[in-house]
């Protein structure tokens, strides 16, 4: 898992393709009696879902980071209203 939050988004989605087009092929040999290791399925589920949580949650972070740039600004123009808001009624 260290290994694959040190990756960028581009190699994220690049492994990712790889291993759903893996994923695809195993249940293929999984359905026609051609895989001997039925493990190699879970792990690759496994990888696979790794993966779209670590690029959920780059896609999340960034979201949250324009959103916090731009709930600060919002935050300290409504503070300044409702200071001068404040000094009007003294």
């Amino acid at each position: 898992m260290r290994e694959l939050r040190a990756k960028s988004d581009a190699e994220l989605k690049d492994i990712f393709e790889e291993n759903t087009q893996k994923l695809r092929d195993l249940n293929f040999k999984l359905a026609s009696d051609q895989l001997k290791n039925v493990r190699e399925v879970r792990k690759v589920k496994k990888t696979v879902a790794q993966i779209h949580t670590l690029i959920k949650e780059k896609k999340s972070k960034k979201e949250n980071i324009k959103n916090n740039v731009f709930y600060e600004s919002r935050k300290k123009s409504k503070n300044l209203q409702t200071i001068s808001r404040k000094g009007c009624f003294r």
